[in-house]
C-alpha cells in the first residue's frame, strides 16, 4: 500500500477571491481538468476552484456547515477544510483505521468522479482525507441524500466523530446545572473543561490565540452536550438548540468574539445536525469571567415529547 500527499483543501466564504489571491500571489496555475470531474449532485455543489504548482494541488471550496447533515455523515470535510492524501490500496487503508480504532466516515465516491475518500480526524481534530482514484473503473457513485432514509441520530454521529462527553461538571456556586420548563431546558453557564478537569484559562487577545479560543468554545460545547444527556438521558431527545449566549473572556480591544464561540456551535452542528444545531446565538466580550476561564457558555434547547 502507497500513501501520498495530494492536496490541501481550504474552505472559504469568497472562492474567486482566494483563487486569484493564490494564482497572482504564489504563481500557482488553474487545474481546470478538475472541474470536470466533480460530483455535484452527491450532497455538495458549492463554488470550486483548483490550482497547483505542479507537484501538489489546492482546492478551494466553498464553506458548506450542511454536508454532515445532508451526506448523513459525522466528518464534514468542508466546515474547516482538510488535508489530503492519495493511496492505491483504500481497502487496506481502511483496514488500518480500523485495527488502530480511528473512526471514519466512508463517503466512496462522492464529490470526485471515481475517487473514493474516507475522512477522520487525527489526534488533534484536523479533517484528514485519503481517496483512491478508481476513475478508470466503473464506480457507483454514493449520492446518499435521499431524505427518505433515516438519518443518522445524534448519539450515532457523537460515535462516529470519535467524541466522548466529559462527565456533567458540577456547579461551583449556589445554582443547578440545568432546568426543565415544559419542553424547555435550560442551561447554566459552563466552562472549558476538559476530561482531566482542568480547565483553559487566560484572556483571548493576550494570552490566548482565536484559535485557542475556539478550542476553549468547543470544550464548552462538549460540556454542554454533557449536561443536556445528563438532563434528558439521551441527545436523540433535543430537537433544537434554540438560543447560545456566549461569553468571551478578551481585552478591550478584541472584536473576534464570534470567531470564537463558533468553536461551540460548529460542534452543535457536527452533534446534532444543521436544523437542530444552529441556534440563534449571541457573542459577547467580559472583562473577566469566573475563576479566569477563557469562556462561558449557555444555552437554551427545545425537547423533544
Amino acid at each position: 500500500m502507497k500513501i501520498k500527499l495530494h492536496h490541501v483543501n481550504f474552505c472559504s466564504t469568497d472562492v474567486p477571491a482566494m483563487d486569484e489571491f493564490y494564482q497572482t500571489v504564489l504563481d500557482l496555475q488553474p487545474e481546470p481538468s478538475l472541474e470536470t470531474a466533480r460530483v455535484t449532485a452527491s450532497g455538495y455543489a458549492g463554488n470550486v476552484a483548483f490550482v497547483s504548482d505542479g507537484t501538489t494541488q489546492l482546492h478551494l471550496a466553498e464553506r458548506d456547515l450542511g454536508v454532515s447533515f445532508r451526506t448523513k455523515h459525522a466528518i464534514n470535510p468542508l466546515e474547516r477544510g482538510h488535508i489530503a492524501f492519495r493511496t492505491d490500496d483504500l481497502a487496506a487503508f481502511k483496514r488500518r483505521l480500523t485495527e488502530k480504532g480511528i473512526l471514519f466516515s466512508d463517503y466512496g465516491a462522492w464529490a470526485m468522479n471515481g475517487w473514493e475518500q474516507v475522512f477522520f480526524h487525527d489526534p488533534e481534530g484536523n479533517v484528514v482525507e485519503v481517496h483512491q482514484d478508481r476513475s478508470s473503473e466503473p464506480v457507483q457513485i454514493n449520492t446518499r441524500t435521499n431524505l427518505e432514509e433515516e438519518p443518522m441520530s445524534a448519539e450515532q454521529r457523537l460515535a462516529e466523530l470519535g467524541l466522548e462527553l466529559p462527565q456533567p461538571p458540577k456547579p461551583i456556586g449556589n445554582y443547578v446545572p440545568f432546568r426543565i420548563g415544559g419542553n424547555l431546558l435550560f442551561l447554566s453557564g459552563v466552562g472549558p473543561r476538559a476530561a482531566d478537569g482542568s480547565s483553559m484559562i487566560g484572556k483571548v487577545g493576550a494570552e490566548l490565540t482565536v484559535e485557542q479560543g475556539y478550542a476553549a468554545a468547543r470544550l464548552c460545547g462538549l460540556n454542554l452536550l454533557a449536561n443536556m444527556r445528563a438532563a434528558v438521558g439521551s441527545l436523540d431527545r433535543v430537537d433544537a438548540v434554540l438560543k447560545v449566549l456566549g461569553m468571551v473572556n478578551a481585552t478591550p480591544d478584541f472584536g473576534q468574539h464570534p470567531e470564537v464561540i463558533n468553536g461551540c456551535t460548529d460542534l452543535f452542528v457536527q452533534v446534532l445536525g444543521e436544523s437542530a444545531g444552529r441556534p440563534a446565538r449571541s457573542a459577547v466580550g467580559m472583562g473577566s469571567l469566573p475563576r479566569q476561564i477563557a469562556v462561558e457558555i449557555e444555552a437554551v434547547v427545545l425537547l423533544r415529547g
